[in-house]
């Protein structure tokens, strides 16, 4: 098997194991109730009818595949999670609310009609129906996803990204390095505001990787985001990288699912629904962490703040 097919299968795989997660009852109910944020005090088990071990054991197998992750004490949807849960579970609702549409359309065109009155009605409805589809599943609002397959890649799709920026940045990113301070720092040269939060700075061991760079310039480009006055710096665990640009356009990393410390894919398109969860989700994460004083790198390359 090639290499192309070997990731296909990957892919494949890691599908239907989400699938297969989600089609138990218990899980997509969780899955559900952690777009708003759950946790497992007395009162929302007994609510929903869980006992405290199936409760766990649904809830830990959503942790793993990545859809679900703990934030200061409740369980939310991941970046990754809120595209899952809005393309998937949330429009097959809303497909399913306006079954009635599809129902009387059918009927209609099984009906052997040929007056002009009759052939209206039913073009009308057709129209409207594939209104109701489009708005259901968001169409109008999503632009072309591109994916990324290495990190050097991801990085300058970020930056080719906020080059284009007008207002504002966010950054949540498990690692920041050279590309994507530059760009960050390019944004607020021209106005922008600019938030970042970052678990730590990404020092390049890999020859392969792009756009190496050394700890000093990854340090002065660092303490120049620290200082200017458009960019809030923040560090903290990250869990899941994702970044919103003037609010419509998002990047999301994708950890690998088999080791949650190595990058895997990156995704990135426009959708202005997802962007504004995003941006949610991001203000929830910095609620009570202190914007950075100081940057410096200590032996075990991990940021440190004064």
């Amino acid at each position: 098997m090639t290499s192309g097919g070997r990731q296909q299968a990957k892919y494949q795989s890691n599908a239907i194991l989400m699938f297969s997660t989600l089609s138990n009852e218990d899980a997509l109910r969780i899955f559900e109730l952690a777009a708003e944020g759950i946790d497992a005090n007395k009162e929302v088990l007994e609510k929903h009818h869980f006992s405290k071990k199936r409760y766990y054991v649904r809830l830990r197998k959503l942790v793993e595949i990545g859809l679900v992750s703990k934030y200061n004490g409740v369980y939310k949807h991941t970046p990754f999670g809120s595209i899952v849960y809005e393309n998937q579970v949330a429009s097959l609702k809303r497909i399913l609310a306006k079954k009635g549409s599809f129902e009387v359309l059918g009927d209609l065109q099984r009906r052997n009609g040929s007056d002009e009155a009759f052939q209206s009605a039913i073009l009308d409805l057709s129209q409207q129906v594939l209104k109701d589809v489009k708005t259901t599943i968001d169409l109008s609002s999503m632009g072309p996803v591109r994916l990324t397959k290495t990190w050097g890649e991801f990085t300058l799709q970020i930056a080719s990204i906020a080059d284009l920026a007008r207002s504002e940045v966010t950054i949540a990113t498990r690692s920041i390095d050279f590309t994507m301070a530059s760009a960050a720092l390019k944004a607020a040269g021209i106005g922008c505001n600019v938030n970042i939060i970052h678990s730590r700075i990404r020092e390049f061991s890999d020859p392969k990787e792009m756009n190496v760079k050394s700890r000093d310039e990854v340090l002065d480009v660092m303490n120049a985001l620290r200082t200017h006055p458009n960019v809030r710096l923040r560090r903290s665990g990250i869990l899941y990288s994702f970044f919103v640009i003037d609010k419509s356009n998002v990047v999301i990393e994708i950890p690998h699912p088999g080791d949650i410390e190595s990058f895997f894919l990156g995704v990135s398109f426009h959708n202005p629904i997802i962007a504004t969860k995003l941006e949610a989700c991001y203000q929830e994460i910095v609620k009570g962490i202190e914007i950075d004083s100081a940057v410096i790198i200590d032996s075990d390359n991990s940021p440190q703040t004064k």
